[in-house]
């Protein structure tokens, strides 16, 4: 599962960006490689989105997929989920300063779904110093933190080199966003959460494109202990890889998603 955080482009009527990013991204679309998104500050203003006229951000496309769950406001915002085994993970990408009726919306979905675990991207959330604007703090009270099946968040935006990692409750929230480091080449990373469900570890790693590496700092390589809320047999290990790509100024990067489970032991 590939999830993209926003600002998939750097200019929202930039028609030449919007094709370089659909041509990237179609590289999930047409390999059958599930993936959602969310619209940035830089994909839309009030009055104007046209990502929905591009193939691979277009929902009425998307609904064909089983993965698929829904959309709000012409794919600015999006839902899918994935199954392993008895293991049921719920994403929501919701778009910048998403509005009322977004928030109705995701609600609406973690109501729908109790039993799935979920993770709620956005575009925007924590900031550089990992506390929260006036949006996310109301996103925060108001959806967050009265759905305890929410185990992860992921979001863009602010871009502290440093990433940031925040636990609230048993809530883990992660920001990431390198566009400015490795000589503004950051944009171009991605980073891979591989789930071990009965060992309740997260692993995280950032792979960077431009030179072909992980980065292997505390920063970029490190691991989360967490119980994802609901817990599958206890003799079943569930590894299910989901890569999380912020992209920003329109560099694009796609890559090809795992999933992997064992009976015994994971390998």
């Amino acid at each position: 599962m590939v999830i993209h955080t926003g600002d998939i482009v750097n200019d929202e009527g930039n028609k030449t960006q919007w094709l370089n990013a659909n041509q990237s991204m179609s590289v999930l679309l047409d390999n059958d490689v599930p993936y959602c998104w969310n619209a940035g500050n830089h994909d839309y203003n009030t009055s104007y989105w046209i990502g929905n006229q591009y193939a691979a951000f277009n929902p009425a496309l998307m609904q064909t997929k089983s993965y698929w769950v829904s959309d709000k406001f012409d794919g600015m915002n999006t839902a899918v989920r994935f199954k392993v085994s008895d293991w049921e993970c719920l994403i929501i990408n919701v778009a910048f300063n998403a509005n009322e009726t977004v928030v109705l919306w995701v609600n609406n979905l973690l109501d729908s779904n109790p039993d799935a675990h979920a993770i709620v991207a956005m575009h925007m959330y924590l900031n550089k110093e990992g506390k929260y604007d006036e949006w996310a703090t109301t996103f925060k009270k108001e959806v967050l933190d009265t759905h305890s099946n929410v185990f992860l968040t992921l979001s863009a935006h602010y871009y502290p080199t440093e990433g940031k990692v925040v636990k609230a409750g048993d809530r883990f929230e992660l920001l990431f966003n390198q566009q400015d480091a490795f000589e503004r080449m950051g944009a171009a990373s991605a980073r891979i959460l591989t789930f071990d469900v009965s060992g309740g570890i997260v692993d995280v790693q950032t792979y960077l494109v431009p030179s072909s590496q992980f980065l292997t700092d505390s920063n970029n390589a490190f691991t989360l202990t967490t119980n994802f809320r609901n817990d599958v047999a206890e003799n079943v290990w569930v590894i299910a890889v989901v890569l999380v790509v912020v992209l920003c100024l329109g560099l694009v990067v796609g890559f090809v998603v795992k999933l992997r489970f064992f009976l015994k032991k994971p390998i």
